[in-house]
């Protein structure tokens, strides 16, 4: 063997040999950069979902929506704990929720950008305020929130009621055998791709509030201003302005919806007028008597009497206070602020169908009952607020006002606070926005208060949902819902205890034996 054929040593071998090994590394860096790259192009990347119910795939719905969004879509992300027996449940669906919007962030091509906003620390609670700020979000519920924003509209979805329908139970036995919480139905993408749907394809409508009459001021920012609910319309995708009939007379073609907030006036003839004109050519209303009873010609009420709703003017409705006792009080103003509990809300009505199924509450300051009257021909009335049988009818003693008591010459509960129907228009009109099934709808809350800042907090959802369902803004898409699959093998059903032996006793062992056969032979053989 000559010198030549000596494999090299020394210096020389070492920086060979740490010129392989770098080039190694480097190349290996480079194809897995490659691999990461290849991966991120949608147009490169093939998925196969394997699960047993398609968790990891979407609708074909969802797909159509993401692929028309014309914009980036923010989604943040505000998740706190739901609390008590809760914890854990709100934690599944916390947890099912942020695999969904992986995949969507995934299939969406740029579209979707995800916020996580960590809650538990001071620095993430600091950004978060900032976030929530621009978002004009004043509070996050227990269970948390996600809002889906495009520019200025936003869409704000609860975890309890909105990404899924959450069954209490009764874990000490209350009311029978201990039940565990639940998540009846996870309804996350469902309630995702809706909202992307309204933030990024719902038609702009202009809604016109009546002024001139002693309304709500709009633009205040007190408590008796309406400066929350048109925040929340214009982020919503409204347009937002005034209408006086004094002023301006016919009401506008391009208004879609009519809003007749706590009038403390009549109207003029003229303007009831337009008013008539208005419904007649298929424009909706939303109405909510004021303080003043304003029985007579003029008055929110002689305007929806032919609609087939009427307005209570004689009386407001109270209702006792709790107390911490546990003795209800009466006899004090705060019995006018009627508190409705989910099981009062009507859950066939697109207005009280989420509050309901959140066991949500709102509540009616001072509101006036509502009946039903005779429905025009093709019309249907629908009651969506209803006070329990504690409530009572509070009759205005000349000279004294209110007691708040009851008594025997005013009428006990329930009451009807909200109400909703739908006629079909009796003159064509370009304001027709559904041809094939043109119709008017109208909501009537028995509360103005409800509208106003001080009740923002607590009666918003239910306001802009009763704008939204008068405009026939219902952005929800049907998606069949995925539920949590069992991963537990049911051996008693079927062939599966015959798979199972199969596989565990037979074909694992079996192939383990014939690679350790393999194995020695090759050995052998060397």
């Amino acid at each position: 063997m000559n010198e030549a054929s000596l494999p090299p040593s020394g210096r020389a071998a070492r920086v060979r040999i740490g010129a392989r090994v770098a080039s190694t590394v480097v190349l290996a860096a480079v194809a897995a950069a490659l691999l990461v790259w290849i991966a991120e192009r949608p147009g490169l990347r093939a998925r196969a979902d394997w699960t047993v119910g398609g968790r990891n795939t979407l609708a074909p719905a969802s797909r159509s929506v993401i692929e028309r969004l014309a914009g980036q879509v923010d989604i943040d992300v505000f998740f706190t704990p739901l609390g008590d027996a809760l914890g854990p449940i709100g934690s599944e669906v916390q947890s099912r929720t942020l695999d969904l919007l992986v995949l969507l962030r995934d299939s969406g091509g740029g579209k979707i950008r995800i916020r996580e906003h960590d809650l538990r620390t001071a620095v993430g609670k600091d950004a978060a305020m900032a976030r929530m700020q621009e978002l004009s979000l004043r509070e996050i519920v227990p269970g948390g929130v996600l809002v889906v924003s495009l520019g200025s509209r936003r869409a704000v979805l609860r975890v309890r009621g909105d990404l899924a329908d959450i069954d209490p139970g009764d874990p000490l036995g209350q009311f029978g055998p201990p039940r565990p919480p639940k998540v009846e139905l996870f309804r996350a993408e469902e309630a995702l791709v809706s909202a992307l749907l309204q933030v990024g394809e719902g038609e702009t409508l202009r809604v016109s509030f009546t002024s001139g009459h002693g309304e709500p001021d709009l633009e205040g920012v007190g408590l008796p201003g309406l400066s929350e609910l048109r925040a929340g319309l214009l982020g919503s995708g409204y347009e937002v302005d005034r209408w006086n009939g004094e002023r301006n007379g016919k009401i506008p073609d391009e208004c879609a919806i009519l809003a007749i907030v706590g009038p403390e006036q009549p109207f003029t003839p003229l303007e009831v007028e337009a008013i008539r004109d208005f419904v007649a050519g298929g424009g909706r209303l939303i109405v909510a008597p004021g303080q003043s009873s304003l029985a007579g010609e003029g008055g929110s009420a002689a305007l929806l009497l032919p609609y087939g709703i009427r307005i209570v003017t004689d009386g407001v409705v109270a209702a006792p206070r709790a107390t911490i006792s546990g003795q209800p009080l009466t006899g004090v103003a705060e019995c006018a602020l009627v508190r409705v509990w989910s099981g009062g809300m009507s859950g066939s009505s697109l207005v009280t169908e989420a509050l309901r199924r959140a066991d949500r509450y709102v509540d009616m300051p001072f509101a006036r009952a509502l009946v039903r009257s005779a429905t025009p021909p093709g019309g249907s009335v629908l009651t969506i607020l209803s006070t329990g049988d504690e409530a009572w009818r509070d009759l205005d003693t000349p000279g004294t006002g209110h007691d708040w008591k009851k008594t025997p010459e005013e009428e006990r509960g329930p009451f009807a606070l909200g109400m909703t129907a739908v006629l079909p228009p009796t003159r064509a009109s370009e304001r027709v926005r559904d041809a094939a099934q043109p119709e008017t709808r109208i909501v009537c809350l028995g509360s103005a208060g409800a509208f106003t800042n001080q009740s923002s907090e607590v009666d918003g959802d239910l306001v802009l949902a009763a704008f939204d369902w008068a405009g026939s803004r219902d952005f929800r898409v049907h998606v069949n819902p995925k539920s949590q699959v069992s991963r537990r093998i049911d051996v008693a059903s079927g062939s599966a205890l015959a798979n199972v032996y199969l596989f565990a006793v037979l074909l694992l062992p079996g192939l383990s034996l014939a690679l350790g056969g393999f194995t020695f032979w090759r050995r052998r053989r060397r």
